[in-house]
């Protein structure tokens, strides 16, 4: 009995529990955790990991990080610089903050790219592009 009844109250709980509100704004200092995370993947090359942890499917994240490997781009050993941010929310797409960045490969040449972050279920950060070192730009 204790089963039975156990089990109608934890569906009320949940049912009760308050939802994420995943059109809430993305803070800076949110993003910049999250790029700071990925960076250090990157850095350790556990980029496996990375686009399980960082990104919201794993499909484009293996898309990015083979075209940066197919054209020798290797993330450098200092961080990439943030050099501007811009956030887009339209009605008809997921608010994303995109933090504008410049960094260098491993091999000394420079990069541009996007690192942007969205909201996603339940409430988790994740980057459309965490693939920062492959000089994708977010366009909206």
């Amino acid at each position: 009995m204790t089963l039975t009844l156990g089990v109608p109250m934890l569906v009320v709980a949940l049912q009760n529990e308050p939802q994420a509100d995943l059109t809430r704004p993305i803070e800076r200092v949110e993003a910049q955790q999250l790029l700071q995370q990925t960076v250090e993947m990157a850095q350790a090359g556990r980029f496996s990991e990375l686009c399980e942890a960082v990104s919201p499917g794993t499909g484009n994240c293996a898309f990015l990080l083979d075209g940066a490997q197919r054209s020798h781009q290797t993330p450098g050993t200092i961080a990439p610089v943030i050099i501007g941010s811009s956030y887009h929310d339209h009605p008809t797409s997921t608010p994303t903050l995109v933090l504008h960045l410049r960094g260098v490969w491993d091999d000394g040449r420079a990069y541009l790219s996007d690192f942007a972050v969205i909201r996603t279920p339940p409430d988790r950060l994740t980057s459309l592009t965490p693939i920062y070192w492959s000089g994708v730009k977010f366009s909206a």
